[in-house]
């Protein structure tokens, strides 16, 4: 997104990454599949089918490509912008900074090779 008012405000930095998941929405009480799109310690960018509204709190469990171990997090939606027809890409807060996202981003790209 270049924009002349564009100002980024993230202060960890983002590795674009394709990881699938499985989501546990609170509000709904359903199990979805997603991907990643992005990863921090702080965040996510989930591309999914279903709409996910602002606010919702989700369980998310990664599933890493190279053994399928689940690593779990938890986080908020903070964005949700429709793409197209049947598709969303969504920003969630992770609630509990656990994550480590460099050994993931590793161990994904590892993975592919």
């Amino acid at each position: 997104m270049q924009e002349d008012n564009y100002r980024e405000r993230r202060l960890v930095p983002r590795f674009s990454i394709d990881i699938p998941l499985k989501y546990l929405n609170a509000t709904i009480h359903k199990v979805c599949q997603a991907r990643t799109f992005n990863i921090s310690s702080s965040g996510l960018g989930l591309a999914t089918e279903e709409e996910i509204a602002t606010g919702t709190v989700l369980d998310i469990w990664l599933s890493m490509p190279d053994n399928h171990e689940q690593i779990p997090a938890k986080g908020q939606v903070v964005w949700s912008k429709k793409v197209d027809q049947k598709n969303y890409l969504v920003g969630v807060s992770l609630s509990n900074y656990a994550l480590k996202p460099i050994p993931i981003v590793l161990r994904a790209i590892q993975a592919k090779f």
